[in-house]
């Protein structure tokens, strides 16, 4: 079974941030997220949670300092937000003002997360309590949340139980994630193609730096809910070492050229192998996309060419204008589909003898047929 990583970002906010930053400090399941960038005011943590047949990666992100929180910027908040799946509002209840900051820290979330973004709230007793449950319980009556969470500073395993909530929570809204990966020799054209329809448009990129960019976007296949992460590597030889590490967990490749530029048509064999190289599974779908701009000039390239070039690497073939939005669209959505078609599903039923598979194994516990189906 190709083991597609799946990923969430939840974002912890709440006054006490030192009380947060020591919970995580004490925790054993957690590891920094390495940064280059000093400037950066919030710290990523990154959790491995196993669930069902794959492992599932949580990114933690917290501001580093209750200064670098409180003279946070809008667009220290947008980029803080990016991309959130879940939000952990803290509260220390040896603080009132932690409490009574609670329908603020809401009304900031809600204004830089989409409305499905799931909210829970966790309280610390560090101290004397300042205030009581009852205050507690009618405050998320008023406020229409969930019910609170309760944990020591003596006990930042409290992080993985809730990390799992957050996750079965995250799966009944999204059936599926998706990492698609777009690669190609022309960095700035794979940006274009990649942000055109993103639900994601901020001005922060990490490719000048990191070599990589990183949109979201949200689309339906059928009934079912699908968000793609799109992963937008940059296509220059300086940041050759770089891309694999960007390839883990692909559930589709999506490779580029420039009618206008046959080295970016000469670069695609290069780019396919390294791709298979680290990603060998043969049910990942890789597409090749000829890319037209307004002032293409077809002697270059022709679309006849293209289509050749696809068919002796055994690629599905697409073609576009930049300025496409709806063709870009259909594009990401026709090779979801594909990717969604690939993935294996296990079965909870055993077609042969009918006995119930609950943990969802890969195997039926009474006759051993195997319950893996291609979704």
């Amino acid at each position: 079974m190709a083991e597609n990583e799946i990923s969430y970002k939840i974002n912890i906010i709440g006054t006490p941030v030192r009380h947060i930053t020591e919970l995580i400090a004490q925790s054993t399941i957690l590891t920094p997220l390495i940064d280059t960038n000093a400037q950066q005011k919030y710290n990523t943590v990154i959790q491995i949670i196993k669930e069902w047949t794959t492992d599932i990666k949580v990114y933690y992100t917290y501001w580093k300092t209750l200064q670098t929180q409180q003279e946070a910027t809008p667009q220290d908040k947008q980029e803080f937000y990016q991309d959130s799946d879940g939000v952990m509002l803290v509260y220390d209840y040896g603080v009132r003002k932690s409490f009574e900051d609670i329908p603020d820290w809401i009304e900031e979330q809600k204004k830089y997360t989409p409305s499905t973004t799931s909210v829970i709230l966790l309280g610390i007793k560090a101290e004397a309590a300042e205030f009581s449950n009852q205050m507690v319980r009618e405050q998320i009556e008023e406020l229409k949340l969930k019910q609170p969470y309760e944990t020591s500073l003596s006990n930042p395993e409290i992080l993985l139980k809730l990390g799992k909530i957050f996750i079965s929570e995250m799966f009944r809204t999204w059936a599926y994630s998706l990492l698609i990966c777009i690669i190609g020799k022309n960095t700035e054209h794979n940006c274009t193609f990649g942000r055109l329809t993103a639900d994601t448009k901020f001005d922060v990129s990490y490719l000048p730096s990191l070599g990589v960019d990183i949109p979201t976007k949200r689309i339906a296949i059928g009934k079912a809910p699908i968000k793609l992460i799109i992963m937008i590597t940059a296509g220059q030889e300086s940041f050759g070492k770089l891309r694999p590490s960007y390839y883990r967990g692909a559930s589709a490749c999506l490779i580029t050229f420039d009618f206008n530029d046959r080295n970016t048509v000469d670069a695609v064999p290069t780019l396919l192998a390294e791709f298979r190289k680290h990603i060998p599974e043969a049910t990942i779908p890789i597409a090749l996309v000829g890319i037209k701009t307004e002032d293409s000039i077809e002697d270059h390239i022709t679309p006849e060419e293209g289509q050749r070039l696809a068919e002796k690497l055994q690629l599905r073939y697409y073609e576009t204008q930049l300025t496409d939005k709806q063709q870009v669209e259909w594009i990401l959505k026709d090779i979801a589909s594909a990717s969604v078609a690939a993935i294996p599903i296990i079965l909870n039923v055993c077609p042969h003898c009918g006995v119930p598979n609950p943990q969802y194994k890969h195997f039926c516990p009474k006759c051993e047929a195997n319950l893996l189906k291609k979704g």
